[in-house]
């Protein structure tokens, strides 16, 4: 398993990309770096992207802020 983060800070892109594999063998460290970072982690299958994991947490902040959004109100 080698993971790749480069954060969201200062306009840098960030994005972790594992293999289904990966996510499969892996799952409780994959789970933690969901969590520590608040940020995204894109699974590929067969050399597709295929899935896109978040912490709970970090899924209910974007759902938030989707919400607001669809309401007119940005932040």
């Amino acid at each position: 398993l080698n993971i790749i983060l480069v954060h969201l800070n200062g306009g840098e892109n960030m994005q972790t990309t594992l293999t289904y594999t990966d996510l499969a063998e892996n799952y409780n460290e994959i789970s933690r770096i969901c969590h520590e970072t608040k940020e995204p982690v894109y699974i590929t299958k067969n050399g597709q992207k295929d899935l896109v994991v978040l912490s709970n947490e970090a899924y209910e902040e974007y759902d938030k802020n989707i919400v607001v959004s669809k309401n007119g109100i940005f932040k």
